[in-house]
């Protein structure tokens, strides 16, 4: 079919069905299969040549090829996008990878075998990420944006599943019972609570009597809260704040919270699912403004719906609510820049963080309730222990964070930002660990061999 000249050494095949070769010399490079064309010289773009070696293509199109100073090499078959392993090897023997891409082990001669996986994913959507959630199986990951298309992909490959374009913009995101997914849009004239199914397809769209402002789900993904409020469109004379009850199981309306003159920016469900906590801002209206009264948190009862306690908050407007999975405590926050850790009914503040850069728009409890993932300044996520109130930074969107969600077993962080990205953040010990001979002992070729300086 072809003869490929030029001091081949190693050879690879890509996913596209190209070939990668690597020579006596150590260039690195891509071959159209049959053709035999000469497509792309990899290590003349990054400006080095290591020297020789093997060559693997993971499905994504990285190339991992021998390195310098105890390094493997990375290049990017779909990019122009370079990097490397700090291996530990000094005599690169070869590497492979797993189906998904996720993991690579790395061997040599003179050192254990290398494990490596992928610390963070990134997914690309056409405009900033507005709201994300999992599937309640975890298999699944939807992300709407603010061109009103929501992109669904599979969270253990990470390859899209389908995408669809929503009546506007859609404002929140729930995954319910049977994988319904549900989406809040507004167009800024018209507000409505759209279903889809598995596959793309909208099963119906009811409507919402103002502009949507959060979404809650109870555990068991059967009843779904959808917040609402009057917009800056509205007339200032307008007081009108409502939390719609939906059945997602049944697919029927379940009532309607009235708030009166408050308008809801958070909403969330008590741990069994039998009480709804609203956490908004009252208004009256002024002479030509709305005049902010008070911060308060509320709690209703959802068989009625009726009213069962209420507490001031103080004088900012929150912006996100979170239960704790075992009921024990809430976090609220917003423009005041802090967590206000209280207890469960929320009747009681039990702890308060030092105020942040800038105020927090979206915090969550991972499923056993250890963490709090909490959107930081400047693209960070802030992941705080809630058994000391010690916080981790997690580092790579290059805008503001405004979507966070947790897969349920807790293992993947999901964050999406105003920079059209998608982070997908493994948590596992083993996985955010970079190199698993760390953790589990060196894998050796035979009892007595020297232990590499890296798992020392």
């Amino acid at each position: 079919m072809a003869t490929l000249t030029g001091g081949i050494a190693f050879v690879a095949f890509a996913p596209d069905g190209t070939l990668v070769t690597t020579s006596e010399q150590g260039d690195v490079i891509q071959w159209a299969v049959p053709s035999g064309k000469r497509l792309r010289d990899l290590t003349a773009e990054a400006g080095t040549t290591p020297g020789p070696g093997r060559v693997t293509v993971a499905p994504d199109g990285t190339v991992i090829s021998t390195g310098v100073r105890r390094t493997a090499s990375l290049y990017s078959l779909t990019g122009d996008g370079t990097g490397e392993l700090d291996t530990g090897i000094g005599a690169f023997g070869g590497a492979a990878t797993s189906a998904n891409g996720q993991i690579a082990v790395v061997t040599g001669r003179d050192a254990p075998t290398v494990v490596f996986r992928r610390q963070s994913s990134w997914l690309n959507t056409d405009g900033g990420v507005l709201d994300l959630a999992f599937s309640p199986d975890g298999a699944r990951l939807a992300a709407g944006s603010d061109t009103g298309e929501v992109r669904v992909w599979d969270t253990a490959t990470r390859e899209l599943i389908t995408e669809f374009r929503t009546a506007g913009e859609p404002r929140g995101v729930v995954y319910g019972a049977g994988g319904v997914l549900a989406v809040a849009t507004t167009t800024g004239t018209s507000w409505g609570l759209e279903l889809w199914d598995g596959t793309g397809k909208r099963e119906r769209t009811v409507p919402l009597s103002r502009e949507p402002r959060d979404m809650a789900v109870t555990a068991d993904g059967n009843l779904l809260a959808v917040a609402v409020g009057a917009s800056l469109a509205d007339p200032v004379e307008s007081e009108y704040g409502a939390v719609h009850l939906y059945d997602l199981g049944q697919r029927r309306d379940r009532g309607v919270v009235d708030l009166g003159k408050q308008t809801a920016y958070a909403v969330a469900f008590s741990a069994d699912g039998t009480v709804l906590h609203t956490a908004g801002v009252a208004y009256e209206p002024g002479f030509d403004t709305r005049q902010r009264l008070w911060s308060e948190l509320r709690s209703w009862r959802v068989d009625g719906p009726r009213e069962i306690g209420g507490q001031l908050l103080g004088d900012y407007q929150p912006l996100d609510l979170a239960v704790a999975p075992d009921g024990s405590s809430m976090v609220v926050t917003g423009t005041s820049r802090v967590l206000d850790v209280r207890s469960g009914d929320g009747s009681r503040s039990l702890w308060t963080s030092k105020p942040q850069l800038d105020q927090i728009d979206r915090i969550v409890f991972a499923p056993d309730g250890r963490t709090l993932a909490v959107n930081g300044a400047n693209g960070d996520v802030q992941l705080w222990d809630t058994r000391d109130w010690s916080v981790l930074r997690l580092q790579g969107h290059g805008a503001g964070v405004v979507g966070l969600a947790y897969t349920p077993d807790g293992r993947v962080l999901a964050s999406g930002g105003a920079d059209s990205l998608v982070g997908v953040w493994p948590l596992e010990p083993a996985v955010a660990v970079r190199n698993l001979c760390l953790i589990d002992g060196p894998l050796r070729r035979a009892e007595g061999a020297e232990v590499s300086p890296l798992c020392a």
